[in-house]
């Protein structure tokens, strides 16, 4: 083995993984992920239904509005007849 390679099936710290689960996305990356529309993700937040953030900087009115993907799932979850 090379002194540069990472050996089979150990991870690199130093490397961030390909495709880690987000903890945040956008309303756009919701409807991309779990294929929830604009609208009816809008109508969950009013609802608390899910949990979500707006981020923007003081003393502007607009600013990014983010979603928990955890919050997301366990709407999924709850939907399936889970219970927590």
């Amino acid at each position: 083995m090379k002194p540069n390679q990472p050996q089979a099936g150990v991870a690199d710290a130093s490397r961030p993984e390909q495709n880690p689960k987000p903890e945040w996305v956008d309303v756009a990356g919701v409807e991309k992920l779990f294929g929830l529309r604009r609208s009816f993700v809008y109508n969950l937040i009013a609802e608390n239904r899910i949990a979500s953030v707006s981020i923007r900087q003081r003393g502007k009115l607009r600013g990014k509005r983010m979603v928990s993907c955890d919050s997301v799932r366990a709407l999924f979850f709850l939907a399936e007849g889970g219970s927590k």
